[in-house]
């Protein structure tokens, strides 16, 4: 059985078990429209850029049999899954992650899901290859 002290100690561990699995990724955040408190006028959101550190996997399988359904998005050759520790993403909403860039491929985040056992450690988003 999952003890206490068993999830404690995976959650201190798990930057040594994914520090050479992980490489940097840019992240585009969509930021919210603000109304300017001295016109009224309400200013388009723009994007932030955001660097951080995620363990990829590139989607490069032609057989069907290793397709993936997450959260509606079928995962196919050219995609990418990723992972971000929760660390990296305090003060972030993972809602308004819009794009990444691996390897100077941009991707749309179409999905994203927390994961962890016993407690949440990390997100992991499913990136769409953009044309």
């Amino acid at each position: 059985m999952l003890t206490e002290r068993d999830i404690a100690f995976m959650k201190r561990t798990r930057d040594e078990v994914v520090a050479n699995r992980r490489r940097p990724l840019v992240l585009h955040i969509a930021t919210e429209s603000v109304r300017n408190p001295i016109t009224g006028v309400v200013e388009e959101g723009g994007v932030e850029e955001v660097e951080v550190m995620s363990v990829v996997t590139d989607r490069t399988s032609r057989v069907a049999a290793e397709r993936r359904i997450q959260d509606q998005a079928e995962v196919v050759e050219g995609d990418i899954w990723f992972s971000i520790s929760l660390d990296q993403l305090v003060g972030i909403n993972t809602e308004s992650i819009k794009y990444a860039i691996h390897n100077g491929v941009k991707y749309a985040v179409v999905a994203q899901d927390p994961k962890g056992i016993g407690e949440y450690n990390r997100y992991e988003f499913v990136g769409k290859r953009v044309k």
